[in-house]
Formats: C-alpha cells, sequence, structure tokens
C-alpha cells in the first residue's frame, strides 16, 4: 500500500490549499478552498478527502501563519486557531507537522530546481554557508537556513521577525516616509513598508508629501498606475525595492548569509517587470567595505509554483 501525506497552507487570507501525495514525492497542485472558520475547515477537509476516495493517511503537515503556543497555531490573519489535538482527532494521524508558512517556504528552498529560481545579482553562493529568505505578501516573513555539514538531510530553519524590526531613513524622503508612516502606527516597522499593505502606506504617504489627500489605496490601482507612468506609484515602489535590498544585505550582514538570499512571494508576481534588479542590487551592496562581500553574494528570486507545498513535503522524506 502506497504511504500518503496530506498537504495544508494556509498562507493566504480565509483560503487554504491541500493536497496528497505519496511519501517522499512532491505534491500536484493543490486545490483551494474558503475557509473563514474551524467548520469551513472542517467542511473544506471532508470535501478535499472524499474527493479523492478518503485515502488512509501516513500523516499530515500544515503550513500556518502564525505561531504555535502549547499545542495551538495563533494565526493572526484568520479569525480562529488551530489546536494539534483537534487536527490528529479529525484525520487520524499520529504523525502531524504544523509549521510557520515562512519556514516551510525556506525547506523548499534546497530542492528548487534551476528554472524555479532567477539570480537577480551576485554570484553562485556556497551551500555550506547560512543562506536568508525573506518572504513577501500581506506581510515580511524572514527565516535562516543554517546548512548541516554533518550529512543532515534536512537543514535547520530559523524562524526570525525581521518585519518587526526599525525601518531604516537614508534619505531626507525616506525619513519624511518614515514619519507619516509613525504617525498611522506609531512606530515605523519594516513590514509597513515591503509588504503589499505597505506599498499602499508608502504611496500614500508620498501623496500627502506633495499635498495630496490621505485616502486608502489598493495596490493593483497603484500598479496599474506605475505602469501608466504616474510618478508617485514608480516612486514609492522604488522606495519600496530600496527598503527591501537593505532589508537583504542587512540580514546578510547579521546572519552571515554568505549563501545567499531569497526573495519570495506574492508581493513579486503582483510587481512583475515593476520590480528593478539593477536598483535593488545597488542598494544591496552600499555597505562600504562588505560591498565586495556583498556583490558575490547571490540574491535569487524564487518563480516556482507553491513553493510551501514543496516545503511541507521535505518533512516526511524517507
Amino acid at each position: 500500500m502506497v504511504a500518503l501525506v496530506l498537504y495544508v497552507d494556509f498562507s493566504y487570507d480565509n483560503s487554504v490549499r491541500m493536497a496528497v501525495a505519496a511519501l517522499g514525492e512532491r505534491p500536484p497542485n493543490a486545490r483551494l478552498y474558503h475557509c473563514a472558520s474551524l467548520d469551513d475547515l472542517d467542511g473544506a477537509l471532508h470535501n478535499f478527502l472524499e474527493g479523492v476516495d478518503n485515502p488512509p493517511l501516513t500523516g499530515a503537515a500544515f503550513s500556518i501563519c502564525g505561531w504555535e503556543r502549547d499545542g495551538v497555531f495563533e494565526m493572526p490573519n484568520h479569525a480562529y486557531r488551530i489546536d494539534r489535538s483537534w487536527i490528529r482527532r479529525r484525520l487520524g494521524v499520529s504523525r502531524l507537522n504544523l509549521v510557520n508558512d515562512c519556514v516551510a517556504l525556506s525547506l523548499a528552498i534546497g530542492r528548487l530546481e534551476v528554472s524555479e529560481r532567477y539570480l537577480i545579482c551576485g554570484r553562485a553562493g556556497d551551500p555550506l554557508q547560512t543562506k536568508a529568505v525573506i518572504a513577501i505578501g500581506r506581510g515580511l516573513g524572514t527565516t535562516a537556513i543554517i546548512a548541516d555539514d554533518l550529512g543532515a538531510s534536512m537543514p535547520l530553519v530559523l524562524p526570525c521577525a525581521g518585519g518587526f524590526s526599525d525601518l531604516p531613513s537614508t534619505t531626507d524622503r525616506e525619513y519624511a516616509v518614515t514619519r507619516q508612516l509613525r504617525g498611522k502606527y506609531g512606530q515605523a516597522l519594516r513590514l509597513h513598508a515591503v509588504s503589499t499593505s505597505g506599498l499602499s502606506d508608502v504611496y500614500g504617504a508620498l501623496r500627502v508629501l506633495d499635498g495630496h489627500p490621505d485616502i486608502a489605496w489598493e495596490v493593483h490601482y497603484i500598479l496599474g498606475l506605475a505602469r501608466k507612468g504616474d510618478d508617485i506609484a514608480n516612486e514609492a515602489i522604488a522606495l519600496v525595492t530600496g527598503w527591501l535590498a537593505a532589508t537583504a544585505s542587512d540580514m546578510t550582514l547579521s546572519l552571515g548569509a554568505w549563501g545567499g538570499v531569497f526573495l519570495a512571494g506574492s508581493f513579486f508576481d503582483l510587481l512583475g517587470e515593476l520590480f528593478d534588479p539593477d536598483a535593488f542590487a545597488v542598494r544591496f551592496t552600499d555597505k562600504g567595505r562588505y560591498l565586495a562581500h556583498l556583490q558575490d553574494t547571490p540574491v535569487h528570486l524564487v518563480k516556482t509554483h507553491q513553493p510551501e507545498m514543496l516545503g511541507l513535503s521535505t518533512l516526511f522524506d524517507l
């Protein structure tokens, strides 16, 4: 009998992706379900498993945006929590992994094909050196991947909270925007700028600084303006790109991540051709005496589909 594993990803607001794959195999494209409550999740599990003929499961793995406390996973982007014991009873499995979504994404890095990552700047990294991962969507997630040179098949992934570090300002314009963000949130954190919602806030701050009304702006509208040549929209994207590059270089230096930096998340799908790798590289390497080190450090953009699912599958390697 083939050993099957259920993979569930909560990376998106009120949506859950599910897939089943044989132990050690790469999961297929997942099915998407709307889950705004625990009852919704229960119904989605029933619908999905019934659709694949309710196979006996060897185990399950969940990728969740949040953190675990005493067996309960807190999900800040959802209106409910998930209890390990509930999942075990619901699925009838003894082997269960619940991990942060950014950790799941990071576990996928070592399995990426050449075509699933794009080199933005730098050169080939040393696989035995620490790597940094920055995932950008509604929020800003960060991890460190610590390589194991003793032969272990799975690297050690350290979940970090880089999105809650202070947002730096190196120009008068950046400083003016950070002041606007502090006025709105009481503080200026990196996630207030380097995220999809952050792009909206930066655009709004620039409009206020230029004497326009302060109103909410949808990201898709801002990107549409940028593609039409709107100066403020393009400046907002340039500022966010600069802060992203500064975040990447700060992580590289803080962690000693000479093995490379990996950028991922829905933010890059939205930006598309508006992301400027050359501008990113200039800000990334602007670190004085460490310019040459950073010029050698590879920065990759992850291009694979559903990397969290791929990462979850590594938890069940034979």
